[in-house]
């Protein structure tokens, strides 16, 4: 307010609606998305007039040389990580050698965290149930609407129970899971011929021979794939 009374400034106030691309609107979107990411705009702090403050950043008896903004979003998300790893029905992960940046970089997609719509969200909210492994089957529906689904079965074979396991191992789907597997590999091998040099491409038997990838099988103690 003391700024739009010192420079005598008229502001008027608009409402825009989200998510429906407006381009002012998607100019600061971006403004602040480089902002968030611009590790130039860190604290860096001279110990030489460390005299002159009356109180220096630490954590655990450390001083704090990067952005307070990003120590709190980092311990904020070990923190989520910690509680998520600890429920029980995620114990299978806390098996498994698994680099969380590079899962959470595939979870939050192209677009990253700080860009939002509903088919964004709706992919997101489909990873999750792929990874902890709850799609929407019908056994899975049973436990809220069994009274309508206590007599269902798999739609697609009409005789076994549709839990999450029998959506991948229905001899109905198995020809789409073949097909699936199929253009995972050659997706595979496309990506990784992108970063290698011509003279090192690999080819589609390499991908082929990966250890145990390919195999349709149910594991208590092996990552999703």
């Amino acid at each position: 307010m003391d700024i739009i009374k010192e420079n005598n400034l008229s502001v008027n106030i608009f409402k825009v609606n989200a998510h429906t691309d407006d381009s002012l609107n998607n100019y600061v979107d971006n403004i602040v998305f480089l902002a968030h990411n611009d590790q130039n705009l860190g604290i860096n702090l001279n110990y030489n007039n460390f005299y002159d403050l009356p109180w220096i950043p630490k954590w655990n008896g450390i001083f704090i040389e990067k952005s307070l903004r990003k120590l709190i979003t980092l311990t904020t998300n070990m923190k989520n990580l910690e509680r998520f790893l600890n429920l029980n029905r995620n114990d299978k992960y806390r098996k498994c050698e698994i680099d969380w940046s590079i899962f959470f970089n595939n979870f939050l997609g192209e677009k990253q965290k700080l860009y939002t719509d509903f088919k964004e969200l709706k992919i997101r909210r489909r990873k999750i149930q792929l990874m902890i492994e709850e799609l929407p089957c019908i056994e899975q529906i049973k436990r809220t609407l069994f009274s309508l689904y206590k007599e269902r079965f798999c739609p697609m074979c009409e005789e076994d129970e549709e839990d999450f396991n029998h959506i991948w191992f229905c001899e109905e789907r198995r020809e789409d899971m073949d097909d699936l597997i199929s253009g995972v590999q050659n997706w595979l091998l496309l990506e990784i011929n992108k970063i290698l040099d011509p003279i090192n491409h690999i080819t589609l038997e390499h991908i082929k021979n990966l250890n145990d990838i390919w195999k349709l099988e149910v594991s208590e103690d092996h990552i999703l794939s």
